[in-house]
């Protein structure tokens, strides 16, 4: 599922989305989870990929859902906006039928995925798996993991878990206090810290389209560790 507001403007705060200077990012964007798509297709030996899109209307919404035609079943175009989490709900509420889908993978429609991203994949992962843990202003929220929420893989058995949730950096501990999930549930792509937005932080995995790209990376000696929080290489 790609899902949140595409041909978005440089500050994520702005309430116009939509701007001609924003179509080349936007649409490379697209074009790179095609390329996932096809890439983990392969990898794995999937016999099928369902795309489903959930975004807000622009100028350019024939040509956004053309870019997915081959693999898309379904999609929801909102004429005003909801806020990313709402999006994120409605989508889990839109597929009536995900119970025939072994897993769900969440993915911010405006990210340009990076090769790297590709290799660290595994759709076999028995587990909710965020992509990363933030290192912005906190990497923890009342002790519990600081979420990188721009992407979430969810395997079937925990599709009832994530229902009606507000999707942002404090979903760990969400799940935890609200729920019977335990840490070992839960669990990220990768073992690096990095900002959910690409424009405070290097991030060799995907970058926000139509943002500055920042090129230096500011937690690159520490590594994330579950069980005892984060710690410092070396």
């Amino acid at each position: 599922m790609f899902i949140g507001g595409s041909f978005r403007q440089e500050n994520q705060n702005v309430e116009e989305n939509v701007e001609e200077a924003t179509y080349q990012g936007q649409i490379a964007a697209c074009n790179s989870h095609i390329g996932f798509i096809e890439y983990i297709k392969e990898k794995f030996q999937m016999n099928s990929v369902s795309v489903y899109i959930g975004t807000y209307t622009t100028k350019y919404d024939e040509e956004l859902l053309k870019i997915y035609e081959k693999y898309i079943v379904k999609h929801k175009i909102h004429p005003y906006k909801i806020g990313y989490s709402n999006i994120f709900n409605e989508s889990m509420k839109d597929i009536e039928d995900k119970e025939t889908y072994d897993f769900i993978f969440h993915i911010r429609i405006d990210l340009f995925l990076r090769t790297p991203f590709y290799e660290i994949v595994n759709v076999n992962w028995p587990t909710i798996h965020f992509i990363s843990i933030c290192w912005c202003k906190s990497n923890n929220v009342d002790g519990h993991p600081r979420i990188n929420d721009m992407m979430l893989f969810i395997p079937k058995k925990y599709y009832g878990y994530i229902q009606n949730i507000y999707m942002g950096h404090d979903v760990w501990k969400d799940l935890i206090i609200n729920t019977d999930l335990t840490y070992d549930d839960m669990d990220t792509m990768v073992n690096t810290y990095h900002d959910s937005d690409s424009a405070k932080d290097y991030n060799p995995y995907y970058y926000i389209v139509n943002r500055h790209v920042e090129t230096h990376w500011y937690s690159d000696n520490e590594w994330f560790d579950k069980k005892v929080g984060y710690s410092y290489k070396g």
